[in-house]
């Protein structure tokens, strides 16, 4: 029996073997994220500089800036990973991009054309919401320059709009929390208003891309959360937080007013969210009429917006 078993047990030194060459590939991943990290650090250290990105004559340079070069492919990279290092190099590199953008010069702007072809990636479900909230302020920053508005729009399945207002009324994330998921709202509003008033012909408005019939769905959707948030709180806006979440229904109010006098499919658009429409147009109306610094402005939109009730001519849809 002694012998049987010692036979058994010699092949069992094998799998020590492939554990070592594990334990190898490990040490390597290891030091192959290690090499990124300190990449990522220094690309931080380079972005935190002050003053305009691009040094005198790297402007009429019209070849990919370096550090855009190393960004592109560190968000390739990212692309390819999985789990937490997945998300973590996207956020970084998201970060030094921000940073960047923040830092540069108006006429530097045009270079970031370069990395709207990697930022649907930033947008698909599977992107946790920081990284979402990171590339939306990175458009706004973008937006800032009339040459990059057009990039928003694709006509395409990767209409960074689309892919924005698709995340946002059907919050894949379940891990994020309320408090964040305001926040992306709020953030998308601002970036929607920011292009409706630089921009004369607006994505926003002025696209015949399915974007153009998302965004009313995403802005109703988006109003009745955070009037949903202030009536829970109760009482005047107090906090700095409940004071963000009412200039957002201010704005997101003349985002919709603005669409429902440039959309001519205004109404139909609005079908699929009929229920929240009704429901919320009344509170957010008493809610802004009862300001103090109210404008004329938001109480035409107001008065356009509670007497434009969507024609439903089938009896028997369901809009609970």
């Amino acid at each position: 029996m002694s012998g049987r078993e010692g036979g058994k047990k010699k092949p069992l030194k094998q799998p020590k073997k492939q554990a070592k060459e594990m334990d190898e590939e490990d040490k390597a991943f290891k030091q192959k994220q290690k090499e990124e990290q300190k990449k990522l650090e220094e690309l931080k250290a380079k972005a935190a500089g002050k003053g305009p990105l691009a040094p005198r004559g790297l402007a009429d340079d019209q070849g990919q800036h370096p550090l855009l070069k190393t960004l592109l492919h560190l968000l390739a990279f990212s692309s390819a990973a999985t789990g937490h290092l997945q998300a973590s190099v996207l956020n970084q590199c998201l970060k030094v991009l921000v940073k960047l953008a923040e830092n540069a010069s108006f006429d530097f702007l045009p270079r970031f054309q370069c990395v709207f072809r990697v930022l649907p990636q930033c947008l698909s479900p599977e992107t946790p919401l920081p990284g979402v909230l990171l590339t939306v302020e990175l458009l706004s920053l973008l937006v800032d320059h009339e040459k990059l508005v057009p990039q928003l729009c694709s006509h395409s399945e990767g209409c960074l709009l689309l892919l924005l207002y698709m995340y946002i009324t059907s919050r894949p994330d379940k891990v994020a929390s309320e408090t964040q998921w305001l926040q992306l709202e709020q953030e998308a509003v601002w970036l929607l208003a920011k292009l409706g008033v630089q921009s004369p012909s607006s994505p926003v408005t002025g696209s015949n891309c399915q974007c153009n019939v998302e965004v009313v769905r995403a802005l109703t959707v988006m109003l009745h959360r955070q009037w949903l948030t202030v009536r829970r709180a109760g009482g005047p806006p107090r906090t700095d937080q409940q004071k963000r979440t009412v200039r957002c229904l201010r704005d997101t109010v003349l985002l919709l007013h603005s669409l429902s006098q440039k959309d001519k499919l205004f109404s139909v658009h609005c079908v699929e969210v009929l229920h929240q429409y009704d429901q919320v147009m009344p509170g957010v109306s008493t809610l802004i009429r009862g300001l103090p610094d109210v404008t004329d402005c938001e109480e035409a939109a107001l008065d356009d917006l509670c007497a434009a009730e969507p024609d439903v001519d089938d009896p028997e849809m369901d809009c609970g």
